[in-house]
């Protein structure tokens, strides 16, 4: 099945989108126990699409749960972040258009330098 867009549900509900704010990676289990079978990894700062339930979260675009605060150390593993800041916003923007002017100066530069007689 196609993924729904980023931040809704097949239905058109809102899906919740958090972050891995732990130094380490984080554990994705088969069912909402840390004793559950280990189905995968999250690294630093990647991004889930997720329900929570209880402690945890239900992720949406693939099987799994993942624990919302670590049980051995208490610290928080994921954060709710459900949209880009729009500093970060602006950012990607400001890059992607950078990039477009130079791309489109090297297009340029490269037809002027293949329409020169040999």
């Amino acid at each position: 099945a196609p993924l729904a867009p980023a931040g809704l549900g097949s239905m058109g509900e809102e899906i919740p989108v958090w972050r891995v704010v732990a130094d380490e990676p984080v554990n994705v289990r088969a069912e909402m126990s840390i004793t559950s079978a280990l189905l995968a990894r999250k690294m630093p700062g990647m991004h889930l699409r997720g329900h929570q339930v209880s402690d945890w979260i239900q992720l949406v675009d693939e099987p799994g749960f993942v624990v919302i605060v670590g049980a051995a150390t208490g610290n928080l593993l994921l954060e709710r972040v459900d949209r880009a800041t729009p500093s970060a916003t602006s950012a990607a923007l400001a890059a992607a258009r950078d990039a477009a002017e130079k791309l489109e100066g090297a297009i340029g530069l490269w037809r002027g330098i293949s329409q020169k007689p040999v």
